[in-house]
């Protein structure tokens, strides 16, 4: 892969995912041999419908019996 592919996708994902937290180009004897991206990416907690409580109630009652 070349360097510029593997900024390329570095700067995809951070498009699309997250916010990152450090972009660090490895150097071995001059030359940049690896990208080390790290990603910080935010959780939303998941919002539960009623109906989904409801069922999820229902199959362990089921369970149950």
């Amino acid at each position: 892969m070349t360097l510029d592919e593997a900024r390329k996708i570095c700067d995809q994902i951070i498009k699309d995912h997250g916010l990152y937290c450090d972009y660090h180009e490895e150097r071995r004897e001059g030359e940049i041999k690896f990208v080390n991206l790290t990603l910080r990416l935010k959780i939303e907690p998941e919002k539960k419908s009623v109906n989904s409580r409801h069922s999820s109630e229902s199959e362990i009652l089921l369970q149950s019996d």
